[in-house]
């Protein structure tokens, strides 16, 4: 999440462009938590994945928020979709075999 959390602080009026690149560790997150077959075998620790607490700390100084306010006012007025479950696993960044594995 931090690592594409990075795109926005450095290009923050290309929002369109890379929503899809920023939102990827969510859309994988979800995968785990409300798709996969075997999800209640993973652990996931919400607190370190997405929360408010996380958004509070990336976004700490008066340059970062404004790039963040920027990002979003770039896609304001879009339309957007979540992808379903069956594509949400290949928004994942990681090889995802050894989690697909039933213990």
């Amino acid at each position: 999440d931090a690592r594409v959390r990075k795109i926005v602080l450095e290009s923050p009026q290309k929002a369109k462009e890379s929503f899809n690149s920023v939102t990827s560790a969510l859309t994988c997150y979800s995968y785990y938590s409300d798709c996969s077959e075997n999800n209640s075998s993973i652990y996931i620790d919400i607190d370190i994945t997405y929360n408010q607490s996380f958004e509070e700390k990336f976004y700490n100084t008066e340059n970062r928020k404004k790039a963040h306010r920027e990002f979003g006012a770039a896609l304001s007025g879009g339309s957007y979709t979540i992808p379903w479950c069956n594509e949400s696993k290949k928004y994942c960044d990681f090889n995802t075999t050894k989690f697909e594995q039933l213990p």
